[in-house]
């Protein structure tokens, strides 16, 4: 039995949970759920690995995988060389790495100044993310084939963008915003939510609940 340590506040743990739940392999991991204290408890080379970090995968051999693009390689099996340097792949690491960006810098505590400058590369990637998309509709009206882990991951970056400034929502673009909350119509999306509801954290697009601090994010 597979067996993923998580924590609900890592954007990182998000995106392997919602890739678990779309590929419907839930039913073979066990998840555990550790608190930022759990984590700075664990002892370096633990049950966490060499760096006690979050996400973490065991094998059922007790082999120990971090990092989510190594965990969702795991996932993926002999398809993640193709998915990575797939469309889909291309766009997942422009998002992930764009907006991350923007996220640890909100995470810093930004003055006046350097907020501007965060602001404004969370406006260009939304612009991109939104051309990107727009190009794909037009080109395949009759297949939505949007991507699935780069679409999710946009989902829950902007999700945590907006913990910190609640205010920029009114920057989404509207074809962009329509399609995060038609994400939260898949099925698969109950799942990723029931595990996410039951560590009290917000998982919906629909930003009904006071902004919760993060205090780390782990990768």
């Amino acid at each position: 039995m597979l067996k993923l340590f998580w924590n609900a506040d890592s954007p990182y743990c998000r995106i392997v949970l919602w890739h678990i739940a779309t590929s419907q392999q839930y039913t073979e991991v066990e998840l555990e759920h550790l608190s930022w204290e759990d984590i700075r408890a664990t002892a370096t080379g633990g049950r966490l690995g060499r760096n006690a970090t979050v996400p973490c995968l065991q094998l059922g051999d007790g082999t120990i995988i971090t990092d989510s693009l190594r965990i969702l390689a795991y996932f993926l099996n002999d398809g993640f060389d193709s998915w990575f340097l797939s469309e889909d792949g291309e766009f997942y690491r422009h998002i992930e790495g764009q907006l991350s960006r923007v996220m640890y810098g909100l995470y810093d505590r930004p003055t006046p100044e350097a907020l501007k400058k965060v602001e404004a590369r969370w406006n260009l990637v939304l612009k991109s993310a939104d051309g990107h998309m727009s190009t794909k509709a037009a080109s395949r009206p009759a297949v939505p084939e949007l991507p699935a882990l780069a679409l999710q991951t946009l989902h829950i970056f902007v999700q945590f963008c907006l913990h910190f400034q609640p205010d920029w929502s009114c920057s989404l673009p509207a074809s962009l915003e329509r399609a995060l909350h038609e994400l939260e119509r898949e099925k698969d999306f109950k799942w990723y939510k029931e595990q996410l509801s039951q560590q009290n954290t917000t998982v919906s697009f629909e930003r009904d609940a006071s902004p919760r601090e993060a205090q780390g994010f782990s990768n």
